[in-house]
């Protein structure tokens, strides 16, 4: 019998939601930086950035989004994205996703979720993704260096939060500030 996680959504098979995250994050890498995940699209404006990383969600502040997500708002604290550099907060207040654009053009997702991420990574490069498995504080990752058809990214889980890096950025740089992540306060 197939484990089933219950959500405010409905019933899904385990496994489901972890896999169309990222599965997106694949179309981030592939089409040229567009996300999208679980038939989610951002607009995008002259220059690349965001208008909506969410469909439907809506711009925030970081302290109103830390009292709206049931879950600590972790951030990286390194030179390129920190709290003194983030442009924008996005909330997408049903599904409890948080997005940071920091000025540099580097977008960080949280949403809570419960995978093995050892497997999940495993089986998207059998899949095909041009990515490598690392190690960053302990913790099992997927990154992807930036390449001619779209940005970086690195994912890994933190107690439950997954927490997608998504820049123009080779892999160390994107490990680099994976590393500097933590429960800011």
């Amino acid at each position: 019998m197939t484990p089933v996680l219950r959500s405010k959504r409905g019933s899904l098979p385990a496994g489901f939601v972890p896999a169309a995250f990222l599965t997106g994050l694949i179309l981030v890498l592939v089409l040229f930086g567009v996300y999208k995940e679980g038939g989610r699209e951002p607009v995008r404006r002259a220059g690349g950035r965001f208008t909506e990383p969410f469909v439907g969600g809506r711009k925030a502040t970081l302290a109103e989004a830390d009292r709206l997500v049931n879950y600590p708002l972790y951030r990286p604290n390194d030179p390129m994205a920190s709290d003194s550099t983030i442009r924008e907060v996005w909330i997408d207040e049903p599904g409890g996703q948080v997005a940071f654009e920091y000025a540099d053009g580097l977008i960080v997702f949280l949403s809570e979720e419960t995978f093995d991420p050892e497997q999940m990574y495993e089986n998207q490069i059998k899949e095909g993704v041009p990515g490598k498995i690392v190690t960053v504080n302990g913790r099992t990752a997927l990154v992807v260096s930036a390449d001619e058809l779209g940005p970086g990214s690195i994912d890994f889980l933190i107690d439950g939060i997954e927490i997608s890096i998504i820049g123009n950025l080779e892999a160390p740089d994107l490990i680099r500030i994976a590393e500097s992540v933590s429960a800011l306060g």
